[in-house]
């Protein structure tokens, strides 16, 4: 009796472990579906997103410090942050006084002044030509994180990836 009895325990706690693993898993697969449709709306609502005003750049006193996407701020990367493009993200960020026109990964939020839409790194504000001015009118539009659809035109420096080269 006493061996039937641990037999049927035994099976009574498999079956509950079996069913705790189950809904673990089933909560796993949740988790993992929500995340999945909060990238795709990101993707849907970045991806017709166009914006004009004035950038300004940041560089000396943040690099090292850690950016809103938490990876730490490296001011000659070509990075940009935004207050609401998804991190991470990429935008075609062009400068309208001269032309030039590279593609920034989005990595942290800002900027915070109510006349500035975008913050970028030392090292995009130098691709665009405006360090020494400290800022510059921008025409910033939402590209995928393949960068390969960008097409390079004589006046316009495309960069596919901020730690590549430039082509």
């Amino acid at each position: 009796v006493i061996t039937l009895m641990a037999t049927s325990l035994s099976y009574a706690e498999s079956a509950i472990q079996m069913e705790n693993s189950t809904q673990k898993v089933q909560k796993t697969i949740d988790v993992s579906n929500l995340i999945t449709n909060k990238i795709n709306n990101q993707n849907k609502r970045a991806k017709n997103f166009s914006q004009t005003g004035t950038a300004s750049w940041y560089g000396p006193g943040f690099h090292g410090k850690r950016t809103s996407s938490g990876e730490k701020f490296d001011m000659n990367a070509l990075t940009a942050a935004h207050p609401s493009l998804p991190i991470p993200s990429y935008a075609r960020v062009t400068n309208l006084h001269n032309g030039k026109s590279i593609v920034v990964r989005i990595n942290d939020r800002g900027p915070f002044h109510s006349r500035r839409v975008m913050d970028m790194s030392k090292g995009a504000a130098m691709k665009l030509g405006f360090v020494a001015r400290g800022s510059a009118n921008v025409l910033i539009e939402a590209v995928g994180a393949d960068g390969a659809m960008l097409q390079k035109t004589s006046e316009t420096e495309m960069v596919l990836n901020p730690k590549q080269e430039t082509i």
